[in-house]
């Protein structure tokens, strides 16, 4: 049996034909060339369900970029580490992390203009966004970017209302 034939066939089954033939009847793609088949077929559910798929690689990548930047923090912290190392840690924020940083953003908004169920939702946040900086402008030392940021992770990505009203539902319980 040739390397190749093992390879293209798994229990009896020829692998080669069920990836082209999965790719054709389930998702739609020619095979050969991975463009789609039917371009034309464009309605709400595979907007959203296009716009869910970049959620879920974006969350990924978001990942990704975690673990990187905590492998820069300890390389720019450690004293032993010589100056290219720590201009290369420095250079992967600049060209890697803070770019997917931007796209994240990106994708996550036109997602949420997809998937939101009321028109002017993006309008409607971003006024709201604008009235917590302003406010948070006035009331601290810090900057009103940080302290966003700092909100967001106190309240684990929850909206400040929604934290706080599932805190009172669990009190309750107690």
């Amino acid at each position: 049996m040739s390397n190749t034939t093992q390879n293209d066939e798994c229990n009896g089954i020829n692998l080669k034909a069920f990836h082209e033939d999965t790719l054709t009847n389930y998702y739609g793609i020619d095979p050969k060339t991975y463009n789609p088949i039917d371009t034309t077929n464009d309605t709400l559910s595979s907007r959203k369900c296009e716009k869910v798929h970049m959620l879920h690689n974006t969350s990924s990548r978001l990942g990704d970029c975690k673990e990187l930047l905590n492998e820069v923090v300890d390389v720019l912290e450690a004293r032993d580490t010589s100056t290219t190392r720590k201009q290369a840690a420095i250079k992967i924020i600049k060209k890697s992390i803070s770019p997917t940083i931007d796209i994240a953003s990106s994708v996550t908004r036109t997602a949420a203009s997809i998937v939101s169920p009321i028109g002017g939702s993006k309008y409607t946040h971003n006024r709201l966004q604008r009235k917590k900086r302003d406010a948070a402008a006035l009331n601290s030392k810090k900057s009103a970017r940080l302290q966003m940021v700092e909100e967001y992770v106190k309240n684990k990505g929850l909206p400040q209302s929604a934290s706080q009203s599932s805190q009172v539902e669990i009190s309750g319980l107690f």
